[in-house]
């Protein structure tokens, strides 16, 4: 499922864009997203964000 939204905003990221995805996780759910990819923000353990080019370089891999 992250895959899909992940590929889905890469696509809109053509349209409209935007250079980061940002992720408001549940408490304990960060190391879920760190698996994709994200990072967690400086101060806020439970924002996390990932680049759009990363997310392109991830599915070019």
């Amino acid at each position: 499922m992250v895959v899909d939204v992940l590929e889905r905003l890469l696509d809109a990221s053509d349209s409209v864009a935007f250079p980061l995805i940002v992720v408001d996780a549940k408490d304990g759910v960060a190391e879920f997203y760190e698996k994709f990819g994200f990072l967690t923000l400086l101060d806020e353990d439970n924002k996390l964000f990932i680049t759009i080019d990363s997310v392109r370089k991830s599915f070019k891999d």
